[in-house]
C-alpha cells in the first residue's frame, strides 16, 4: 500500500474490520470460520482502494468515505 494513500482513518477502519473477523473465527458459538463471500465478489478491504471500490450485499461500501 502507497504511504500517500494510507490515513489514520483508513487503518483504523481496518483495524476494527481485522479485528471483527479474528473475533469471529477465535469464538466457538459460531461453528464455522467466517465466509464473507456472501457480501459479494468485490467485497474486501486489503487496501483503501479496494474498501472504497467494494460492494457488500449489493451496496457500495465506500461511497461518500473519501475522508478515510
Amino acid at each position: 500500500m502507497s504511504q500517500s494513500s494510507v490515513t489514520p482513518g483508513f487503518l483504523r477502519v481496518k483495524e476494527i474490520l481485522d479485528e471483527a473477523i479474528s473475533a469471529w473465527a477465535s469464538s466457538p458459538s459460531n461453528g464455522r470460520p467466517p465466509n464473507l463471500s456472501g457480501h459479494g465478489p468485490s467485497f474486501s478491504w486489503a487496501t483503501k482502494a479496494a474498501l472504497l471500490a467494494a460492494f457488500g450485499h449489493g451496496e457500495r461500501v465506500g461511497i461518500n468515505r473519501t475522508q478515510w
